[in-house]
């Protein structure tokens, strides 16, 4: 009679499938765990290559570029130099709001500190709004440069006028 000892082995490997059913439970938790903190560790890491883009090339460029110019030539030459770096930095901006939008789905899915990640996404708001108001208020003085060197002769005249 061998059914108690089939009993036993059945019993055995009943047990054997719980443990590896509760261990792979285990492993897909801790496994979720691990992806979301690489997630969050590759979205500090974004945003701090973000960041030292703009401190490493948006900053430098408007630091080395503040003249308007002096003639309607050079305006003009200024104006399309910042608009050729307005199309560089675009990515840049695009980046960002990729970001942000990353950083209420990391948010939300409570295996990060919700904090730890809005801390480092306003930083990052703050970073390219400041940025981003300046290039716009360099572009703007930069149009009304080529707008006075382009009617300057009308001014001129009227002045004269008056």
């Amino acid at each position: 009679d061998y059914s108690e000892g089939a009993s036993h082995v059945l019993a055995v490997i009943h047990e054997i499938l719980a443990h590896h059913r509760a261990v792979e439970q285990r492993w897909t938790t801790k496994k979720l765990k691990l992806h979301q903190r690489l997630a969050l560790r590759l979205f500090q890491e974004d945003v701090k290559q973000v960041i030292d883009w703009l401190a490493t090339h948006g900053e430098v460029f408007l630091c080395k570029n503040p003249g308007v110019g002096r003639n309607l030539s050079k305006a003009r030459m200024y104006q399309k130099s910042h608009e050729h770096f307005e199309m560089v930095a675009q990515n840049t901006y695009t980046n960002a709001e990729k970001l942000l939008q990353a950083a209420e789905e990391l948010a939300h899915t409570g295996e990060c500190n919700p904090q730890e990640i809005y801390n480092v996404a306003h930083q990052l708001d703050s970073h390219i709004s400041s940025f981003v108001a300046r290039v716009h208020q360099r572009r703007r003085l930069l149009h009304l440069a080529v707008m006075f060197y382009t009617h300057e002769g009308e001014l001129v005249s009227w002045l004269q006028e008056v």
